[in-house]
């Protein structure tokens, strides 16, 4: 078994486009027959954005969207959604923290 993370974006962009195709996607996409990839939930955001993008551009059709995710859905892919929720919360607190410093300093000048 052979498991791994991947750039949903990068390497679902490979499979999803028969001219865009590697190596090095084909070798990911047959490990998938014996094992899992893990991805962040935002990959759905990120399947999407390239599907639309790609619509836009007359690369591909409705149908051919609905089709490809089909195919996608089929595929071992864990999502994990913990990754979504800790990346929000360490953004709020960046956030937060920048605000604090930011009214230190206008309160201290």
């Amino acid at each position: 078994m052979s498991d791994f993370v991947y750039d949903c974006c990068s390497i679902a962009s490979v499979w999803l486009f028969d001219d865009e195709a590697t190596a090095k996607a084909s070798d990911l996409l047959e490990q998938l027959k014996d094992g899992y990839a893990f991805v962040p939930s935002s990959r759905y955001l990120e399947f999407g954005n390239v599907l639309i993008q790609a619509e836009q551009q007359k690369r591909i059709t409705s149908t051919q969207i609905s089709t490809r995710l089909e195919l996608i859905s089929r595929l071992s892919i864990v999502t994990r959604t913990e990754t979504g929720s800790r990346a929000f919360r360490e953004m709020l607190t960046s956030i937060l923290h920048q605000f604090l410093e930011f009214k230190r300093r206008t309160v201290l000048n």
